[in-house]
């Protein structure tokens, strides 16, 4: 039976699909990494590349076990994780603000980070497309792999963390890394994309607000 604080179980995988979901994992996370890393691309473009790299990876599952429900797509644990997440993204928010203050922590941070898009592009698509990826796509899959929550938490805070390298700013890496582990924790007791969306947005549009004042 289904409860509120766990992701909903699909059908297992053989151990022939492990490689396949590390196929699809790789290309989705890693491999647009390594194109802006590489200097194929500038990292200006990574929407578009992020883009096109899930959809290539994703099409052909489109007809098995991914749904609305598995991918966080769901209202039934709306309210249980209503507060939790407010009291995360309000409690991260408030962190970032204060220590952002600093300027010398905000010109840590903001390298590569404030001019890559406007306000409105970060938030109303980069967003939401991180969250579909990292903690609607990829709990989904790896889940078949391990229901170890805190090992899941840790392989999506790590290609969370990978995802930000092309902005070439170690501390920035750092930080979303640590915590997309602890966001990834919370998102596995309550899987709801909307709710995790609605956090993200929140910290993000704190930090980008921050780094106009200091910056």
């Amino acid at each position: 039976m289904t409860t509120y604080f766990e992701l909903p179980q699909a059908p297992a995988v053989r151990r022939t699909d492990v490689a396949g979901i590390g196929y699809e994992v790789f290309l989705i996370t890693l491999a647009p990494v390594m194109v802006m890393q590489t200097g194929l691309l500038p990292s200006t473009y990574r929407i578009q590349v992020f883009g096109l790299f899930f959809v290539i990876a994703l099409l052909p599952l489109l007809h098995r076990e991914l749904n609305a429900h598995s991918l966080g797509i769901r209202l039934d644990n709306m309210l249980v994780g209503l507060p939790v997440f407010a009291l995360f993204a309000l409690g991260l928010s408030g962190m970032a603000f204060a220590i952002m203050l600093q300027p010398s922590v905000a010109r840590m941070i903001a390298p590569g980070v404030a001019n890559v898009l406007s306000p409105l592009a970060y938030l109303g698509i980069s967003v939401p497309v991180q969250q579909f990826i990292y903690f609607g796509y990829l709990p989904a899959r790896l889940k078949n792999l391990t229901k170890n929550h805190w090992i899941l938490a840790l392989c999506i805070g790590a290609l969370f963390g990978a995802m930000h390298l092309p902005w070439q700013n170690p501390v920035l890496t750092a930080i979303t890394l640590l915590i997309g582990i602890v966001w990834a924790r919370v998102y596995l007791r309550f899987p709801n994309l909307f709710l995790s969306t609605a956090a993200h947005i929140l910290l993000g549009g704190c930090v980008l607000w921050v780094l106009q004042i200091v910056t």
